[in-house]
């Protein structure tokens, strides 16, 4: 599955990590294409590896 990384942190400096389905995926211009992955933990993992601090699965992501 394909994963995009908020590229502005919200209200507590955290950037989410969206699913390429997700109905709550940013706007193309504030989400960064990280990779097809197996899971989103590996997502997230990538997304610190490019410098993002605060980094976490968006909960529609994890419920869906």
């Amino acid at each position: 599955m394909n994963y995009y990384v908020r590229r502005h942190a919200d209200n507590k400096g955290e950037h989410d990590v969206h699913s390429g389905n997700c109905p709550h995926i940013p706007d193309i211009n504030n989400r960064l294409y990280l990779g097809d992955f197996d899971s989103c933990q590996r997502a997230v993992k990538v997304a610190m590896e490019l410098g993002f601090l605060k980094v976490k699965e968006c909960y529609w992501c994890s419920v869906l």
